[in-house]
Order: C-alpha cells, then structure tokens, then sequence
C-alpha cells in the first residue's frame, strides 16, 4: 500500500473527495458481492463467569487490503447512504448464526447484540426490515439486542422514538451502546424505551477500586438499575477491571479478557467445543425461548447465573478462539 491508502486503512478516511468517494463506491460492491461479514465477541456475567450471548462485529474483507475494522468503513457507509443494507446484512448473518447455535445445540437462551446507527432508525422501512429478519430466521425476538450507536445524536431525527417503540413491541431488547462519550446522555435512559446500558471502554479501561473513575461508574450503575435496566461494561481486558467492575453491581462484561471477536470456524464453533460432535437436539425441536421480561430478569443485576446451558469460563481465562465458550447442553 502506498503511505495514502496506509492512512486510508487505520483511520477509515481519505484525504481527498475523490479517495472518499472511491471508498464509498467499493463499500457498495462490497455490500453486494459478500464482503461484509460478522465475527462474534462473547457477553458474560461477571457475578458466575457464565456466557450470555455475543455481540456481532462487522469486518469488511476487503480485496487487497485485508480485514478492516467498523472503525475503518462504517462513518463513510452512513455518509454513502450504505449503513442500510451493510446494517441488515450484519443482523441476517448474526440472526442466522444465532439460529443455528439455538436448533443444533439445544442452547435456546443465547442472546445476540448488534449494532443499529441513527441512519438506519431514520429509515421508514427499517422496524419491517428488522421483522423479516426475525421472521426468516424463525427466531424469537426477544433474544436480540440492537444497540444504538452514538455515530448521529437520536434527538436529530424526530421519528426514531416512535420506531424504537414499534421495536420494543415486536420483542426486541434495546441497549444504549458506549454510554458516557459522545451523544449518549441522561435524557436517553428516561426518553427511550431501552433496556441495556452499556458502558464506554473509556470508562472501564484502568479501572481502580476507590478511584474518581470507579465513583461515576458506580452512579452510572446504580442509576441505571435504578431505573431497572441491565449494565453492559465493554473493553474489559484485565481481570483487576473485571474484579471492580463485579464490586460495583455491574451485570455483564464484555472484552478480551474473555476473548477477542473472531469469526466462527464453523456455524455452530460457537457453542461447541473443538472436537465434539452436535447433540442428539439436532433432529429434535428447538426449545422455547423465554418471553423478554425473563430475559431481561435473567441478565439484570440479581447476580444469578444466566441458566442452565452456560457453563463457567475460567477467570482471566481468553475464550477459544475455535470455540470460543464451551456449552453444555441442559437437561
């Protein structure tokens, strides 16, 4: 690469109109032709160590130039008018693979996040979009979380409210993304009908007991259960964060601690471990999933385990990145 498309590369910007535009040309082709594709980062509890779901990563295997990051294409996706159908082919692949995890291995209490951008709730069409996915994956909604990124502040576009409202009455679980940097501020827990609050990196990187820092997230937690949602905290790398973060009542975690974001070596790599075979639930039914309110009960701030199929990881310990959590199956 040239010191240009270097440049192009880290930061996912280009220093001329013509090198944007260039971007935003081959991020449509990359839309049709299959570039765009997902990799998965595990959720855990911190109180058990026990798995929850995944969050879904965009990456954009793009020809000669390898694997960029969201950072890298997705500001220019929304710029191109692109974060839409990039967006939904992110949430098929996530919803597919949620599927496949849930009829094979007999794991029906998985969650799947992923990423939702202002542009995208813009869209009129977006809330049936969103329900056609569901519906094609046989999926129950209550088991995905779309979280709202802090690219474009919600407040620009009057319509969004009403259509994180038609969301919420299909099923789906909603999560304020990066709360504490950028858009995110306190009028969005009491205005949205969220239920997630998920923690910036910024705030949990270097976190000390009885530190300034560890004083405002726990009045971030105790705020945001006190208005009953569950605390996310993202870029959880060490296990002295994660031993904090426990202290101060915060729910789940989510980080490299327990493993990077790496793409599935197979459809159901993801709950299996290496080497071993798919339940006999293979040709069974698949279980019912719990209605949302449970859901949202089962991962809030009691500090119980996240049910019967989740297994403990190891603390400190980095997930597999063949398998990354070892699964088994409940009664």
């Amino acid at each position: 690469m040239t010191s240009m498309d270097d440049a192009a590369g880290r930061h996912g910007c280009f220093d001329s109109p013509a090198r944007h535009l260039e971007l935003i040309g081959a991020l449509g082709d990359a839309s049709a032709n299959g570039e765009i594709v997902v990799h998965y980062q595990p959720i855990v509890q911190l109180a058990s160590g026990s798995l929850v779901g995944f969050e879904a990563l965009a990456r954009w295997e793009r020809p000669g130039l390898g694997l960029l990051g969201p950072d890298q294409f997705i500001s220019a996706a929304e710029q191109g008018g692109l974060i839409g159908p990039i967006g939904l082919s992110v949430l098929d692949q996530a919803c597919r693979h949620l599927r496949v995890c849930h009829a094979r291995e007999g794991v029906g209490t998985l969650t799947m996040s992923v990423n939702v951008s202002a542009y995208q709730l813009a869209d009129a069409g977006f809330v049936a979009a969103v329900a056609a996915v569901l519906d094609r994956h046989h999926l129950a909604a209550n088991l995905v979380v779309l979280e709202l990124t802090e690219s474009t502040p919600i407040a620009d576009h009057p319509d969004i409210d009403e259509r994180l409202r038609a969301l919420k009455a299909l099923g789906l679980a909603l999560a304020i993304d990066d709360f504490g940097t950028g858009h995110a501020h306190l009028s969005y827990l009491t205005r949205l009908p969220v239920d997630v609050l998920k923690l910036d990196r910024d705030l949990v990187a270097g976190l000390i007991a009885g530190s300034s820092r560890a004083l405002v997230a726990r009045a971030v937690i105790d705020l945001a259960h006190g208005l009953g949602l569950t605390v996310v905290a993202e870029g959880v790398e060490t296990s002295d964060e994660r031993d904090v973060l426990r202290d101060l009542g915060c729910d789940l975690g989510q980080g490299n601690l327990w493993g990077r974001a790496v793409p599935p070596a197979d459809p159901y790599a993801l709950v299996r471990p290496p080497g071993t075979r798919p339940t006999a639930r293979a040709t069974g039914a698949v279980p019912t999933p719990s209605p949302a309110a449970e859901v949202v009960q089962r991962l809030g701030p009691s500090g119980r385990a996240a049910g019967p199929v989740a297994r403990r990881v190891a603390p400190g310990k980095a997930v597999p990145e063949r398998a990354l959590l070892e699964i088994e199956s409940g009664p």
